[in-house]
């Protein structure tokens, strides 16, 4: 009967080992604070790869949501005919809703990315 208990033991022991040490998912920046490089902003590298995932679901090309986001041309449009708008939609300042709509935020790099893409003119590169 002693063999059983400990048997049982052990057996809790590893269910609650692996229910405290499972694997989670958390925003990049938070774990890993010191990944980012914030001064790699390629266009085709480092910016169309986050339109990509947070924008082109509602405003890539032929998309239901305008404006239409889903090329450079397009992105670069918007951004000089409407200075700030992309800033302020990525922050949810100004009174712009935060984008993507009814999705957190995105991790602080890729605003940064963003941000630091614009103020240096938007390159296509």
């Amino acid at each position: 009967m002693k063999k059983a208990a400990q048997v049982v033991f052990i057996i809790s022991l590893f269910f609650a080992t692996l229910i405290f040490s499972g694997c989670y998912y958390d925003k990049g920046d938070i774990l890993y604070p010191n990944s980012c490089d914030a001064t790699a902003y390629k266009f085709s590298v480092d910016i169309k790869p986050i339109f990509v995932a947070n924008c082109d679901n509602c405003h890539g090309v032929g998309g239901p949501n305008l404006p239409e986001l889903g090329t450079y041309a397009l992105i670069k449009d918007y951004i000089d005919n409407n200075p700030g708008t992309m800033q302020n939609a990525i922050n949810g300042t100004n009174g712009i809703s935060l984008m993507p709509k009814n999705s957190p935020k995105m991790p602080d790099c890729s605003i940064n990315k963003i941000q630091n893409w614009i103020n240096a003119g938007a390159p296509n590169n």
